[in-house]
């Protein structure tokens, strides 16, 4: 495992180099202050993996410290482990109040301090791994919060905008476009989280962006909007579009030397007449397509592709004949390699007297750029450790089906359910054992559900699941034999040892065709906390007269 850049604040000088000394022996690299201050100076200069803040120190002290630190941007999180001489729980309060993970107490015990690091050392290496495979990507990418504030910004997106990562996190992403963008970003942002209304989310399209020193140029823009348990972000894909477009105006400038270039572009390109034969296809084309020159020129894409594909190629084709315009579409191809995907720009050719005489294509791969856009439309939706919807996702999904059984008349009911003592789990046996019980209960709801049914992870321990065309009794029967089977399960939790718990399930079915979906969850939830507060591992069905 490779050694932490840590930094260490004690305003004792003969405690920070004992310290100092254990982490140098393991290979870390530490750098030592004496106060609160010069932690914030030293943390902004260069931003460390692991920060050790001693509580009590002179000037600001090493709380105040921890909160600027805080404040600062970074691509990553920093664990911060307070290290104090007291041990009553309203200090240790404090210290996690002002941002920090964890806690040492004086005097440091070597072998406390190494497990701490040993376990801080897991968590920055998952970070290092999640920060690498973002920078090996060759498109930028940029992720910024509600606000617009960028909070990541990957080594792709540094060279094709001019800044570095520190000189743009915190700051709002629209120093990266030129007016009149720039002025109207935050409206754009504002207007979306008000009215769910898209004008550039989960749609890829070429816009202008600005470098660091003013320089206008074309993108290829995709914007993702993320959502976890924990935050709600956006991502953007950036794939720098001026060489191609460089490309595409020497085209059209100098025809004489159009055989050249497409023959040497990256991309596939092709000409085609009006009857769509194949005129001309370049190197690029022959890889993408797997066919050899000669087999297809002359040809038709009918004759030479599936005849779905083929007939979405002409379409577009038929449609920059008739219109005269270039046109932009996002194509995909099929074969036994796989699917591809193409952003292609589509043009007429003319002859000498300015009649259109067919078509020139140029196709860049987009397929990349696809996968992440699905596998961040994914994240989006479902909660990655449990694989159920997440909180939006469930409600967006439920008040459609509670519209459609009200419609129809049709049975409806709804669960909420509790892991019990799911606190303790944490507390005794740490997150990764709670994450692992958490994995297991939904693997259970999952197999006690049917096709029809959503089950969706609303935050922590709770969870909920709509049932349609399900009554009362019915979804009675359902959770019963959920908390049955969880009750019996031991749940593998590693190193040869198991766990056993128990749920709580609150239900309530769709008996008023006037009702809301708030308002049948509110049912549900009633029951849980009736089942909850009657002993736990338990099934409660909601009663009226009984107390909210």
């Amino acid at each position: 495992m490779k050694a932490l850049r840590i930094l260490l604040a004690d305003d004792s000088p003969s405690i920070g180099e004992m310290i100092c000394g254990q982490l140098r022996s393991n290979g870390h690299q530490v750098r030592f202050v004496t106060s609160g201050e010069a932690a914030v100076a030293a943390f902004r200069e260069e931003t460390p993996e692991l920060v050790l803040m001693d509580i009590e120190m002179p000037g600001i002290g090493g709380l105040e410290a921890i909160r600027r630190i805080r404040r600062i941007p970074t691509q990553t999180w920093v664990p911060v482990i307070i290290v104090t001489g007291h041990h009553d729980e309203a200090h240790l309060l404090d210290g996690f109040m002002a941002g920090a993970d964890d806690y040492l107490h004086k005097p440091v015990q070597p072998l406390l301090l190494d497990l701490r690091i040993q376990a801080m050392i897991r968590i920055v290496a998952s970070q290092r791994s999640a920060t690498a495979t973002v920078d090996q990507l060759i498109e930028g990418v940029i992720r910024i919060d509600r606000a617009g504030r960028i909070t990541a910004f990957n080594k792709a997106a540094e060279g094709i905008f001019g800044y570095t990562a520190r000189e743009v996190l915190g700051e709002n992403v629209k120093m990266l476009m030129p007016s009149p963008h720039r002025e109207a970003h935050d409206t754009y942002i504002g207007d979306y989280l008000a009215t769910g209304e898209r004008r550039i989310i989960g749609i890829g399209r070429e816009v202008q962006g600005q470098r660091k020193n003013g320089e206008l140029f074309p993108m290829h823009l995709g914007v993702s909007e993320v959502e976890t348990p924990d935050e709600q972000f956006f991502v953007g894909i950036v794939h720098d579009l001026s060489e191609e477009n460089a490309l595409r105006a020497a085209l059209s400038e100098n025809r004489h030397f159009l055989a050249d270039v497409i023959e040497n572009s990256p991309d596939a390109t092709y000409v085609k007449d009006r009857a769509g034969r194949y005129l001309l296809v370049n190197r690029a084309q022959e890889e993408v397509t797997g066919l050899p020159r000669a087999a297809t020129l002359g040809r038709t894409d009918a004759e030479l592709f599936p005849a779905e594909m083929a007939e979405a190629y002409r379409q577009v084709d038929l449609a920059v004949m008739e219109t005269g315009h270039a046109i932009k579409a996002e194509e995909s191809l099929r074969n036994e390699r796989g699917e591809t995907f193409f952003l292609s720009v589509k043009f007429p050719t003319r002859s000498t007297e300015g009649d259109i005489t067919g078509i020139c294509g140029i196709s860049t791969d987009i397929t990349q750029i696809k996968h992440y856009q699905k596998e961040l439309e994914r994240l989006s939706q479902y909660d990655e450790l449990t694989g159920l919807c997440n909180r939006r996702h469930f409600m967006g999904l439920a008040r459609h089906e509670l519209g459609r059984s009200q419609r129809y008349g049709g049975k409806l009911s709804l669960l909420m359910v509790d892991i019990d003592h799911f606190k303790r789990v944490n507390d005794s046996h740490g997150h990764r054992t709670g994450d692992l019980v958490l994995a297991a209960v939904s693997e259970q709801i999952r197999k006690a559900l049917r096709d029809a049914d959503i089950a969706g992870r609303l935050g922590g321990e709770e969870f909920a699941v709509m049932l349609p065309e399900t009554g009362l009794g019915g979804a009675i029967l359902v959770a019963e034999r959920l908390r049955q089977q969880i009750a019996t399960q031991a749940i593998d939790i590693g190193d040869g040892q198991t766990l056993q718990c128990t749920l709580s399930i609150g239900v309530a079915c769709l008996d008023d065709a006037t009702i809301d979906l708030e308002k049948l969850l509110h049912r549900a939830d009633t029951a849980l906390y009736s089942a909850k507060n009657g002993g736990r591992n338990k099934v409660v069905s909601y009663a009226a007269d009984r107390p909210a």
